[in-house]
């Protein structure tokens, strides 16, 4: 079955469809949106909305800032969906929670101690601090080097922040097990399996 993605960035995409590889090998993607970060899902929501008439949408979204994920949902579409061809999860509070949240292929992909990884990474705050927190801890100076923003620079993550982490995301990080420490992960995957 062919369904469409509405993701914030390339990070997301990754981790979506790695998680759709693990519990839902029929699907395949036919179409990916991601121009612009949560504003243009924010604005076009209700289009993947309409549209998952005709074929599945699945979309997520960082809660970012906002406290309740549900609330966001409700703000952006004006009601919960409740069918199975329309899945609209919130990573609580990004996208980088559930990628340290399988904790162990985490601190082996940056040769830390596991010890240093959250155990629950959904109540932070900004996730993507503590994980370039993480990084720069790492013994891995490649790593850091792409990862990392330059001193000096005025952006907020390295040269190869995504590709470093998609990286990880295809070739290490496991969704079942990342599930166990993240409540909105393991939401998410309890979606995606019901999606029709």
């Amino acid at each position: 079955m062919y369904i469409c993605l509405v993701v914030e960035d390339v990070l997301s995409e990754y981790t979506v469809r790695k998680i759709l590889s693990e519990v839902r090998p029929d699907l395949t993607v036919k179409t990916v949106y991601k121009n612009g970060g949560f504003g243009y899902i924010k604005s076009n929501v209700k289009r993947f909305w309409k549209a998952s008439q005709q074929i599945p949408f699945v979309v997520l979204a960082d809660l970012d800032n906002e406290i309740c994920a549900p609330s966001r949902v409700l703000n952006w579409l004006g009601f919960i969906p409740c069918t199975g061809r329309f899945v609209f999860r919130i990573a609580v509070h990004e996208t980088e929670s559930m990628l340290m949240a399988d904790r162990g292929s985490f601190s082996d992909f940056l040769g830390i101690s596991e010890r240093l990884v959250p155990k629950d990474p959904d109540i932070l705050l900004d996730p993507k601090e503590k994980l370039l927190s993480l990084v720069k801890r790492s013994k891995k100076r490649s790593l850091k080097e792409d990862i990392l923003p330059s001193a000096g620079k005025h952006v907020t993550v390295g040269p190869a922040y995504n590709s470093s982490l998609a990286k990880y995301v295809l070739e290490f990080w496991n969704p079942q097990r990342a599930a166990g420490c993240s409540a909105s992960l393991q939401k998410a995957i309890r979606a995606l399996e019901s999606l029709e």
